[in-house]
C-alpha cells in the first residue's frame, strides 16, 4: 500500500477545502437551488473565481510536485493569509474584486466593491424582471437600497438576473427599495422609479417588475 508524504496529504487536504467551502456557500446561501446544481456550479465557481483557482493550483503544486522549501513556504504563508477573517482579500464573497456572471450562476451574485459592505441576513428578496412580452430579462443588473437610504450607490446590495429573469438577495429584515443602474439599462424600455418592498424572516418576499417599452 503506497504511503501519501504530507506535502502531498496537505495537497489533497487544500483541494478538498475548496471544493467544500463553495459547496457550503452555495448550500447557505441558496437553500432553494438544488442539490445537483449546486454540486455543479461549486465546480465551475472554482475555476472562474480567481481566489479559488488561485488556492487549487496551491493544492495541485503540493500534490503534484517536488519539496522545494522556499516556494512551499512562501505558498503556505500565502493560503493562510487568504484564509484569514481580517485577510485583505477578505469580502461577503471569497472572490477578491471579481464578479461572476453567466446562465451557469442561478442565482448570479456580485462580489462587494472595495469600501462598499453590503448587508447579509437571513431574510430572502426574490426579484423578477419580465419583458413588455411578459420574457424572462437575463443578466440585468438590479440594485438594492435600504428604505431610508440618501441617493446615491445602492447600499443593500447589487445582484444580476439570471435565465429566469430572478434575483435573490440574502439580508436583514426590514424595507427596501428596489432600483437600477441607469448606464446599463436597456435603451427600449423605460427605466421604473425606485420600488420599495418589505422583507420578514418569515415568508420569501416576491416582486415581479414588468418593465415597459418607451
Amino acid at each position: 500500500m503506497m504511503k501519501l508524504k504530507p506535502r502531498k496529504i496537505f495537497g489533497i487536504f487544500v483541494i478538498v477545502l475548496m471544493y467544500l467551502s463553495s459547496v457550503l456557500f452555495y448550500f447557505s446561501r441558496y437553500p432553494e437551488i438544488g442539490i445537483q446544481d449546486k454540486l455543479v456550479y461549486s465546480m465551475v465557481l472554482i475555476i472562474l473565481s480567481p481566489y479559488h483557482l488561485f488556492v487549487l493550483i496551491i493544492g495541485i503544486y503540493f500534490l503534484i510536485l517536488r519539496k522545494h522549501r522556499i516556494i512551499d513556504f512562501i505558498l503556505i504563508v500565502i493560503f493562510v493569509i487568504l484564509f484569514l477573517p481580517i485577510s485583505p482579500f477578505y469580502t461577503v464573497f471569497p472572490t477578491p474584486g471579481f464578479t461572476l456572471w453567466g446562465d451557469v450562476f442561478s442565482p448570479f451574485l456580485i462580489t462587494e466593491e472595495r469600501g462598499i459592505k453590503y448587508l447579509e441576513g437571513n431574510a430572502t428578496l426574490e426579484v423578477k424582471i419580465l419583458a413588455p412580452d411578459d420574457t424572462p430579462v437575463k443578466n440585468l443588473e438590479v440594485d438594492l437600497w435600504t428604505a431610508d437610504a440618501p441617493s446615491g450607490p445602492p447600499n443593500a446590495g447589487i445582484n444580476y438576473t439570471n435565465k429566469d429573469g430572478i434575483v435573490v438577495f440574502k439580508i436583514p429584515p426590514g424595507r427596501y427599495k428596489i432600483g437600477f443602474n441607469i448606464k446599463n439599462f436597456p435603451k427600449n424600455v423605460i427605466c421604473p422609479e425606485t420600488i420599495e418592498v418589505e422583507v420578514s424572516e418569515k415568508e420569501v418576499a416576491q416582486k415581479t417588475i414588468k418593465l415597459q417599452p418607451k
